[in-house]
């Protein structure tokens, strides 16, 4: 007999609480229904991330330019 372990049924007949958190709201976060269409924000996030990619390859061929220049000065 394993002294330690308690069943969800007893739990619930000694202190007579719900063991259901899921039903618990956050007042802190905001109304779901007032949340930003799925497919529009991940768009956004897309042309977002495109844009960050163009910006890091402009970067790399600075950088490229950079090196070559000292090779040849070399």
């Amino acid at each position: 007999m394993n002294v330690g372990m308690c069943s969800q049924e007893k739990i619930l007949q000694k202190k007579r609480d719900s063991l259901d958190i899921g039903l618990i709201t956050d007042e802190s976060l905001s109304s779901y229904d007032n949340l930003p269409d799925p497919i529009e924000s991940a768009e956004e996030a897309i042309a977002k991330l495109q844009q960050a990619m163009g910006l890091l390859n402009e970067v790399v061929e600075e950088l490229r330019a950079v090196e070559e220049d000292e090779v040849v000065k070399q």
